[in-house]
């Protein structure tokens, strides 16, 4: 048996699932007689690949005690060869308590990014994970890093049409913006490359698939909030602060 696991391909190709829990089923078995038998994992997980390898499932899989023994051993900002760190998976997975982990622990930085440039915070909202945003915002993540398409973490939430996310952000930024002068209005205008605002991605966003009708109120309630703050904010892009 081939005992390799491409991450990729499954965060990409959701029919190998079962390929993932027999692989998960045998590293598992190996993470746990490592920590039993006391036996230094610098003998097992010697190269970056293998320490990727055995993180990733652990995060998927939300065992947080095998994370956490990982970790340990490596730096946690590591990144892998596409500039992911385990802060990023764990934000797009939905695992707060590994999130958690990570940052009081092991002091993940919280505004690291990928070689697109994209944050664990926008990796969260992209994935319609509220819990996992609340506390990257706790933890003083930067709602104004854009990614490599110039996209906020407003556009992400409003791709994944996530209305609890972009009232977390809306309120976030307002408490911002007294201290920093940059009113939610900027964030509700602001155009990525294809010049949309998160209001535009929100009515254009494709999906390859016919809606399902808890979608389809999604959609309509994000919508709905985007124009709602952006009548009431677009003033303030001039507004002289105070």
């Amino acid at each position: 048996m081939n005992h390799s696991f491409n991450f990729r391909q499954f965060k990409s190709e959701p029919q190998i699932l079962l390929h993932f829990e027999l692989e998960w089923a045998f590293y598992k078995k190996i993470l746990l007689i490592s920590v039993f038998a006391c036996t230094p994992f610098s003998n097992i997980l010697q190269a970056s690949e293998d320490y990727w390898i055995s993180l990733v499932p652990s995060i998927i899989a939300n065992e947080i005690a095998i994370v956490d023994t990982l970790v340990t051993c490596h730096n946690v900002n590591t990144p892998d060869k596409d500039g992911y760190r385990a802060l990023h998976y764990t934000a797009s997975n939905n695992k707060p308590e590994i999130v958690t982990l990570l940052i009081e622990k092991y002091k993940a930085n919280v505004n690291v990014q990928t070689h697109t440039q994209s944050t664990p915070l926008h990796q969260a909202c992209e994935n319609g994970c509220i819990s996992v945003v609340n506390i990257l915002l706790k933890h003083k993540a930067d709602v104004s890093m854009t990614t490599i398409r110039n996209s906020t973490a407003m556009h992400c939430a409003a791709a994944a049409w996530s209305k609890p996310i972009l009232e977390a952000l809306s309120h976030h930024i307002a408490e911002l913006s007294r201290r920093t002068g940059k009113t939610l209005a900027s964030y509700v205008e602001h155009i990525n490359i294809f010049e949309q605002t998160p209001l535009d991605v929100a009515r254009s966003y494709y999906r390859s698939v016919p809606l399902t009708r808890e979608q389809m109120v999604a959609q309509v309630d994000t919508i709905a909030f985007l124009t709602s703050i952006s009548a009431h904010e677009r003033d303030d892009i001039h507004r002289p602060y105070k």
